[in-house]
This record gives C-alpha cells, sequence and structure tokens, in this order.
C-alpha cells in the first residue's frame, strides 16, 4: 500500500531487487563486452568512474560504480512507485536511463555527445543494457513484493 512509509523489510527486499538487477545486467553485458559482441571499448560504469576519479581503474571498480547506480536507481523506483511499478512503468524508466545514458554519462565518460566519439554502436550498444533492465526490474519487484503486500480494500 502506497499510503504508509515503507517497512524495514521492504527496504530490504528493495536493496535485494537492485542487486539483483545490476548483477544479472553485469553478468549479461561484461562478458560481451569482453568479447568483442558490445562494440564497447569499455563497461561505461568503468569509464564514468574513471572520469569522476581522473585515473584509470579496474573492470572491478567500474561494476562497483554499475551496482551502486542500478541499485539506487531500483530502490529509487521501489520507493517513489511502490504499488504502481508495472511493466509500462519500468519500460518508462529503461528509456529515460537510456536517453540520461547518451546524454550525460556518455559524454562524461569522453566518448561525446551520445557516445558517437566513440563511434555510432555505442548509441545501439547501450541501448541493450537499458532495454534489459526494465522487465528485470519489474520481474524481480515482483518476487520480491507481490507475495507481501497487504491486501487491497
Amino acid at each position: 500500500m502506497r499510503d504508509r512509509p515503507m517497512a524495514a523489510r521492504e527496504w530490504i527486499r528493495a536493496v535485494l531487487v537492485g542487486l539483483g538487477t545490476a548483477a544479472i545486467l553485469a553478468a549479461v553485458i561484461v562478458p560481451l563486452i569482453i568479447g568483442g559482441q558490445a562494440q564497447l571499448p569499455k563497461p561505461i560504469a568503468q569509464a564514468v568512474t574513471e572520469a569522476l576519479l581522473g585515473r584509470e581503474v579496474s573492470l572491478a571498480a567500474g561494476m562497483v560504480f554499475h551496482i551502486v547506480y542500478f541499485t539506487g536507481i531500483s530502490v529509487a523506483a521501489i520507493a517513489i512507485l511502490r504499488d504502481r511499478l508495472t511493466l509500462r512503468a519500468a519500460m518508462l524508466l529503461s528509456l529515460v536511463l537510456w536517453l540520461f545514458t547518451l546524454f550525460a554519462l556518455a559524454p562524461l565518460a569522453g566518448w561525446g555527445f551520445l557516445g558517437l566519439r566513440q563511434g555510432p554502436e555505442v548509441f545501439i550498444a547501450s541501448f541493450v543494457p537499458n532495454a534489459l533492465y526494465g522487465p528485470l526490474l519489474w520481474g524481480l519487484y515482483r518476487l520480491a513484493f507481490d507475495g507481501v503486500r497487504a491486501p487491497k480494500r
């Protein structure tokens, strides 16, 4: 129920949903990048971390940023939307995050507007993890929360 604050157990579930979403996305995208199929020089989380710290960082350090970023976004979405977190809302959030990646994170990473300094492949390659994010968030949210909600009156 949205009118009451989230209970401690709900916050824990929200964090677990966020961690699960981030981990699954990393498990999909990192092998594609390392294998050369994703057409990105490195994960954007790693490139952004390097830009923020002003030095090269390991893939593991980039994945820490990735996990914190996606976990935070997921927890915020669950806390704000609660019972209104539908597949449609999650997909809309995916679109917003993809646009944020292209207009803010890619330039911050030094990849230019829309990531075009790295080539047009970044435009598509950044779409895939963001498109996967919505269904993952929604599905894990449903798994974690559907059986524990208060009955609607």
